[in-house]
């Protein structure tokens, strides 16, 4: 899992250096609606990726790779294992962001 981890930090972190040169260029934006669309949508695919990684590692009872403390807000959501009681399909919830 530390390769899969791996890549989907290194794709996050690419991502993100274009937002922020994107912020650095055009100012940053009141809201995610204001940034393009593109980037936004390549920003949230990457973050949902690498947050449901890591929620798959300690599901399978380990720590993922520490994140460097500029980063550490990704783990303010995770990823929960839900099993649906009628059908039994077992899918994965985003929680709700910590307060």
């Amino acid at each position: 899992m530390s390769d899969l981890h791996e890549v989907s930090l290194v794709q996050f972190i690419s991502v993100d250096n274009e937002r922020r040169e994107s912020e650095r260029l055009n100012g940053v934006p009141d809201s995610y609606a204001q940034w393009p669309r593109d980037l936004l949508v390549r920003w949230r695919n990457a973050l949902a990726q690498l947050r449901l990684v890591r929620s798959v590692t300690r599901h399978q009872g380990a720590e993922p790779p520490i994140l460097a403390p500029e980063l550490s807000w990704v783990d303010d959501r995770w990823f929960e294992l839900t099993v649906d009681g009628d059908t039994g399909a077992a899918f994965y919830l985003l929680t709700p962001e910590r307060n």
